[in-house]
Protein backbone atom coordinates (compact mmCIF):
# COMPACT_ATOMS: atom_id res chain seq x y z
CA UNK A 1 0.00 0.00 0.00
CA UNK A 2 1.47 3.35 -0.61
CA UNK A 3 1.50 6.62 1.31
CA UNK A 4 -1.89 8.58 1.22
CA UNK A 5 0.25 11.85 1.42
CA UNK A 6 3.02 11.29 -0.99
CA UNK A 7 1.62 8.33 -3.05
CA UNK A 8 5.93 7.41 -3.69
CA UNK A 9 6.64 5.25 -0.65
CA UNK A 10 5.15 1.94 1.00
CA UNK A 11 2.95 3.22 4.04
CA UNK A 12 4.38 1.71 7.05
CA UNK A 13 2.49 3.79 9.89
CA UNK A 14 -1.80 2.98 9.90
CA UNK A 15 -4.22 5.03 11.58
CA UNK A 16 -7.54 4.22 12.49
CA UNK A 17 -9.66 7.06 13.72
CA UNK A 18 -13.44 6.74 15.49
CA UNK A 19 -15.09 9.73 15.99
CA UNK A 20 -18.92 9.61 16.00
CA UNK A 21 -18.84 6.41 15.43
CA UNK A 22 -17.57 7.13 11.62
CA UNK A 23 -14.03 5.47 11.39
CA UNK A 24 -11.66 6.90 9.02
CA UNK A 25 -7.92 5.60 8.28
CA UNK A 26 -4.60 6.98 7.48
CA UNK A 27 -1.76 5.24 5.65
CA UNK A 28 1.42 7.25 5.68
CA UNK A 29 4.97 6.45 4.92
CA UNK A 30 7.94 6.83 7.47
CA UNK A 31 9.09 10.07 5.98
CA UNK A 32 5.33 11.69 5.70
CA UNK A 33 4.93 10.51 9.19
CA UNK A 34 8.10 12.46 10.37
CA UNK A 35 7.50 15.48 8.67
CA UNK A 36 3.90 15.54 10.27
CA UNK A 37 1.62 14.97 7.02
CA UNK A 38 -1.20 18.10 6.68
CA UNK A 39 -4.01 17.68 8.65
CA UNK A 40 -3.53 14.51 10.23
CA UNK A 41 -0.76 15.54 13.34
CA UNK A 42 1.24 12.67 13.45
CA UNK A 43 4.33 13.99 15.40
CA UNK A 44 1.75 15.25 17.91
CA UNK A 45 0.14 12.05 17.42
CA UNK A 46 2.70 9.70 18.28
CA UNK A 47 4.13 11.90 21.47
CA UNK A 48 0.54 11.26 22.86
CA UNK A 49 -0.11 8.04 22.04
CA UNK A 50 3.37 6.84 23.83
CA UNK A 51 4.01 9.63 26.10
CA UNK A 52 0.48 11.00 27.09
CA UNK A 53 1.45 14.44 25.87
CA UNK A 54 3.24 16.55 23.42
CA UNK A 55 7.09 16.42 25.19
CA UNK A 56 9.07 19.11 25.19
CA UNK A 57 12.54 17.92 23.12
CA UNK A 58 15.42 17.82 25.29
CA UNK A 59 19.20 17.31 24.09
CA UNK A 60 19.79 13.84 26.47
CA UNK A 61 21.48 11.90 24.60
CA UNK A 62 22.19 8.23 25.57
CA UNK A 63 26.33 7.47 26.35
CA UNK A 64 26.18 3.59 24.65
CA UNK A 65 24.40 4.57 21.74
CA UNK A 66 24.05 8.07 20.40
CA UNK A 67 19.73 7.59 20.40
CA UNK A 68 18.66 11.14 21.36
CA UNK A 69 15.08 11.62 23.11
CA UNK A 70 13.40 13.14 19.40
CA UNK A 71 14.57 10.14 18.13
CA UNK A 72 13.17 7.88 20.53
CA UNK A 73 10.06 9.39 20.24
CA UNK A 74 9.74 9.48 16.21
CA UNK A 75 10.55 5.55 16.00
CA UNK A 76 9.08 4.25 19.03
CA UNK A 77 12.29 2.31 19.44
CA UNK A 78 15.05 2.11 22.25
CA UNK A 79 18.51 1.96 20.73
CA UNK A 80 20.01 -0.43 23.53
CA UNK A 81 19.81 -1.46 27.11
CA UNK A 82 21.16 2.34 28.29
CA UNK A 83 18.23 3.79 26.41
CA UNK A 84 15.96 2.64 29.37
CA UNK A 85 18.22 4.06 32.08
CA UNK A 86 18.80 7.32 29.89
CA UNK A 87 15.25 8.24 29.12
CA UNK A 88 14.09 6.51 32.33
CA UNK A 89 12.10 9.73 33.41
CA UNK A 90 10.37 10.20 30.04
CA UNK A 91 9.55 6.24 29.34
CA UNK A 92 8.22 5.53 32.95
CA UNK A 93 4.24 6.84 32.57
CA UNK A 94 4.21 5.31 29.09
CA UNK A 95 5.21 1.97 30.10
CA UNK A 96 2.69 2.21 33.29
CA UNK A 97 0.44 3.03 30.95
CA UNK A 98 1.28 0.24 28.39
CA UNK A 99 1.77 -2.52 30.81
CA UNK A 100 0.06 -1.09 33.86
CA UNK A 101 3.70 -1.20 35.54
CA UNK A 102 7.20 0.30 34.55
CA UNK A 103 8.86 -2.80 36.38
CA UNK A 104 9.88 -5.54 33.96
CA UNK A 105 8.72 -8.88 36.15
CA UNK A 106 9.77 -11.10 33.05
CA UNK A 107 8.80 -14.96 33.28
CA UNK A 108 9.62 -16.48 36.53
CA UNK A 109 12.65 -19.83 35.91
CA UNK A 110 11.36 -23.10 35.86
CA UNK A 111 13.55 -23.08 39.23
CA UNK A 112 12.36 -20.29 40.95
CA UNK A 113 11.25 -20.39 44.57
CA UNK A 114 7.89 -20.89 45.32
CA UNK A 115 7.38 -17.50 47.51
CA UNK A 116 8.43 -15.47 44.52
CA UNK A 117 5.85 -17.77 42.48
CA UNK A 118 3.69 -16.64 45.58
CA UNK A 119 4.03 -12.74 45.35
CA UNK A 120 3.61 -12.77 41.57
CA UNK A 121 0.30 -14.91 42.02
CA UNK A 122 -0.67 -12.31 44.75
CA UNK A 123 -0.15 -9.02 42.06
CA UNK A 124 -1.97 -11.00 39.60
CA UNK A 125 -4.84 -11.51 41.12
CA UNK A 126 -5.14 -8.33 43.29
CA UNK A 127 -5.28 -6.58 38.89
CA UNK A 128 -7.71 -8.94 38.13
CA UNK A 129 -9.80 -8.60 41.12
CA UNK A 130 -9.89 -4.73 40.38
CA UNK A 131 -10.60 -5.68 36.63
CA UNK A 132 -13.87 -8.27 38.11
CA UNK A 133 -15.17 -4.73 40.30
CA UNK A 134 -15.30 -2.38 37.45
CA UNK A 135 -16.87 -5.00 34.94
CA UNK A 136 -19.50 -5.60 38.38
CA UNK A 137 -18.21 -9.47 38.11
CA UNK A 138 -19.21 -9.90 41.87
CA UNK A 139 -19.00 -13.40 42.68
CA UNK A 140 -15.31 -13.27 40.72
CA UNK A 141 -14.44 -10.64 42.80
CA UNK A 142 -15.53 -12.45 45.99
CA UNK A 143 -12.98 -15.72 44.63
CA UNK A 144 -10.42 -13.26 44.22
CA UNK A 145 -10.72 -11.32 47.17
CA UNK A 146 -10.37 -15.08 49.06
CA UNK A 147 -7.64 -16.14 47.11
CA UNK A 148 -5.72 -13.08 47.81
CA UNK A 149 -6.64 -13.02 51.55
CA UNK A 150 -5.24 -17.41 51.61
CA UNK A 151 -1.71 -15.68 50.12
CA UNK A 152 -1.32 -12.75 51.58
CA UNK A 153 -2.01 -15.29 54.60
CA UNK A 154 0.66 -17.41 53.26
CA UNK A 155 3.40 -14.56 53.63
CA UNK A 156 2.91 -14.15 57.29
Amino acid sequence: MLCQNCGKHTATYHFTQNINGETTETHLCAHCAAQKAPGTGVSDLFDSLFFGTSLPRRAAVCESCGMTLSELSRTGKAGCAACYKTFAAELRPTLRRLYGTAVHTGKAPADASEDLRRKRRLSEAKRELSAAIDAQEFERAAALRDEIRSLSADEL
